[in-house]
């Protein structure tokens, strides 16, 4: 049962993400990885990795 649950969560993330990273535009992957982070209340994580740079 856990594992199904977490291959579901694995699956519905990887397909949001993919889904942007397609997007069209000039911006880079890193750049793109950030906004969906953000848009998916991760702005915590991508603010104290982005302060490691």
């Amino acid at each position: 049962m856990l594992q199904a649950a977490l291959v579901l969560v694995v699956l519905v993330g990887g397909m949001s993400l993919g889904r942007t990273l397609a997007l069209p535009g000039d911006a880079g992957t890193i750049s793109r990885l950030a906004d969906w982070g953000r848009a998916n209340h991760l702005a915590l994580l991508v603010d104290r990795v982005d302060g490691l740079r």
